[in-house]
């Protein structure tokens, strides 16, 4: 405090009107839970207050998880339309993601074959509650006291081991700000809650960020399908595979012609493709829920080169709440909030 003078409560110095204002901005802005009063007591915050709040819904949220997982879910029937779902323990799988119905008076349930809005009527299972083979696991969230993470020398490897520990469980790194000296690479199905976290790059090496990002999750990976029987044609909404294909509604492809495509020599890195998205299956027939934007030929060349479809498998990470610090590179001071998750 500037004054600090501890006349009592009831002060009308200007000088303790001073020190106050600047209290109040701590308790309304500030990040920690805690900050001394004029009196040097420590008082929470409206961060601390969030702290507790959370804290205490999650202890509720956990014990009712923990029953929910005593009742003992079933094994999940694999992902297809007309499925249908009758009891509250009942749960479906797709690409190895485990899902319940998210609201029991919607029960019984018929799968649609629209994986998007299935998966969206339907709520992903946590390892709080079941895990693949339906075994009971803890459910208390896995969270990282702000003084574990603060007696690692490297707290960026600190973080990474935390979340790759967490297995797709949700995990919470505790309010407090977190010097940190090198890109943090997550798992791609990282869930984690950085509430009233800051994780400050600003001294960091450049140079320890190969892909330039401070928070890396991992990326999606795509599947090589099997070559086209006939040529994709503009306006067309469907394409047919010569094999078997194990697409589903829903699914998100990308046709790929990688062979150079342009009039001009000095192009030759330019190539054809776009994104689609699955509407219907019909045997080797896939029907898409857009046309056909440009003549692809099938087949590849003597190079291995040519039109080919992959499959995209997305992750979906999750990270709520942190402020992250960029590096400061030469004189040029970056030290900003790089981005705010919500």
């Amino acid at each position: 405090m500037a004054y600090n003078t501890r006349n009592p409560v009831g002060s009308t110095d200007p000088r303790d009107l001073f020190d106050n204002a600047g209290i109040i901005d701590q308790y309304a802005n500030g990040r920690n839970p805690l900050y001394p009063d004029r009196f040097g007591v420590q008082r929470l915050s409206f961060s601390g207050m969030r702290y507790n709040f959370v804290q205490s819904m999650s202890g509720w949220n956990t014990a009712f998880q923990q029953f929910l997982a005593g009742s003992g879910f079933e094994a999940p029937v694999q992902y297809a339309a007309g499925v249908t779902l009758e009891r509250a323990t009942q749960t479906f799988a797709r690409d190895n993601i485990q899902y319940r119905i998210k609201d029991p008076a919607e029960l019984p349930y018929t799968l649609t074959g629209n994986s998007r809005r299935d998966i969206v009527n339907g709520d992903l299972l946590t390892a709080e509650m079941v895990q693949w083979e339906g075994r009971s696991l803890s459910g208390a969230l896995k969270a990282m006291r702000s003084t574990d993470l603060s007696s690692n020398s490297d707290k960026a490897q600190a973080l990474i081991d935390f979340a790759a520990s967490l297995g797709g469980q949700r995990g919470r790194v505790e309010p407090g700000v977190y010097i940190l000296t090198k890109q943090v690479d997550l798992p791609g199905n990282v869930d984690l809650d950085l509430t009233g976290v800051t994780l400050d790059f600003s001294a960091a090496d450049v140079a320890n960020f190969p892909d330039l990002i401070c928070v890396r999750p991992a990326p999606g990976t795509l599947v090589q399908l099997p070559a086209l029987s006939a040529n994709p044609a503009i306006g067309q909404c469907s394409i047919t595979f010569s094999a078997s294909h194990n697409l589903i509604p829903g699914d998100a492809i990308i046709l790929h012609d990688d062979k150079p495509f342009s009039y001009s020599a000095f192009r030759a890195n330019y190539q054809q493709g776009q994104f689609a998205v699955v509407r219907s299956i019909n045997g080797l027939t896939v029907n898409l829920t857009a046309p056909i934007l440009a003549s692809m030929t099938v087949g590849l060349d003597g190079n291995g080169k040519g039109l080919k479809v992959y499959k995209m498998n997305p992750v979906r990470p999750r990270i709520r709440g942190a402020d992250i610090l960029m590096p400061t590179s030469g004189g040029d001071d970056r030290r900003a909030s790089w981005r705010r998750y919500s």
